[in-house]
């Protein structure tokens, strides 16, 4: 519950919240579906995603994930990437379906 103080004098209200910010998750598996619209296009992402797996996952993983792979300009995480939070194991796995190239 948010704590409220109210300064009738200043004419301020002051809202204390204390926030939880949770358990850690890392980037956990990349499973792919859908066909490659360019040949090799599904072993770079794997080869890629290598180096993310068991690292610390936050809201940037995906855009450094398609700066590191040369994804088209435009492209963006929510466009193309599905992710589960798996609250057992703190692991953010992620889906990605070929219906468009990406890069």
């Amino acid at each position: 519950m948010p704590e409220t103080e109210v300064d009738d004098s200043a004419q301020t209200i002051a809202l204390k919240v204390d926030l939880d910010e949770g358990p850690l998750f890392y980037a956990g598996s990349l499973t792919v579906g859908g066909e490659e619209s360019q040949a090799g296009a599904r072993e770079k992402l794997f080869k890629t995603w290598k180096s993310y797996e068991g690292q610390v996952y936050d809201l940037h993983t995906l855009e450094r994930f398609l700066r590191d792979l040369h994804a088209r300009p435009g492209v963006r995480p929510e466009q193309v990437f599905e992710v589960s939070l798996d609250g057992t194991t703190h692991l953010a796995n992620v889906h990605l379906y070929l219906a468009r190239p990406i890069f």
